[in-house]
């Protein structure tokens, strides 16, 4: 070949190299570009994400602390305060306005129990037949041990007739006392009446202090609300 052919040859391919070579850098400076600008994307959304979460939580706040005052709020204009004497543990809650109350400070008719209540809308229905659930709610403390009632219900759990869960009641009360509430027991199906062997159906929350028992029993579907969301919501007991 002609040497100067040759030469004109690479002189004519010099400025498409030095034209590739300056478009590749610019496509790495491009990249690196891009990549910086994600991270920085990322990062600043990382920031507003974590703002906005910050806020949700405020706000999450601010409305339990709403709820909270509502809450109260109502308590006050629609319930009275339910407690018992000292002298079997002070046993407090909050109930409907217009249900009434009958206390048995003589124990009933079972020599073991030392203090009994009973409420219902209106007027209470007599007590003197205490083998009934006739009311909205029936409290009871006596003298007993888990285990001792946890083995009268023995054959109901077998069968299937009766629940028997652990319970830990905490709401704003038991929180000041204990940060894990006060623990318990629940039993859901047929409960065993207070006397006799007769069952019905429903709910009982129970707790054990000492040598003490205390009963909640819920047996009207009816009721069953306010036993949830009023009475264990404002339920403590102490001994």
């Amino acid at each position: 070949m002609n040497p100067y052919e040759n030469n004109y040859a690479k002189r004519r391919g010099f400025p498409f190299a030095v034209l590739a070579g300056f478009l590749a850098f610019v496509a790495l400076g491009l990249g690196g570009a891009s990549i910086y600008l994600y991270t920085e994307k990322e990062a600043a959304k990382d920031i507003v994400d974590a703002r906005a979460g910050e806020a949700t939580d405020l706000a999450r706040a601010q409305q339990l602390a709403k709820d909270q005052r509502e809450f109260d709020n109502y308590v006050a204009q629609t319930t009275r305060t339910f407690e018992s004497s000292s002298d079997f543990g002070s046993v407090k809650f909050e109930y409907p306005r217009e249900w009434s109350v009958y206390n048995d400070k003589n124990g009933g008719r079972d020599s073991k129990t030392t203090y009994e209540a009973y409420f219902s809308p209106g007027v209470i229905s007599p007590v003197t037949d205490r083998r009934l659930f006739a009311h909205a709610l029936e409290l009871r403390i006596f003298e007993s041990t888990a285990k001792a009632i946890e083995d009268k219900y023995e054959g109901f759990v077998k069968g299937g007739f009766v629940k028997i869960e652990d319970y830990v009641l905490v709401n704003e009360y038991t929180a000041r006392e204990s940060e894990t509430g006060i623990r318990g027991q629940k039993f859901t199906g047929n409960i065993l009446r207070p006397y006799g062997n007769e069952t019905a159906y429903g709910t009982m929350v129970q707790f054990v202090v000492r040598d003490k028992v205390l009963q909640l029993y819920s047996m009207q579907p009816a009721h069953s609300e306010v036993f949830n969301k009023m009475i264990l919501k404002t339920l403590r007991w102490t001994r």
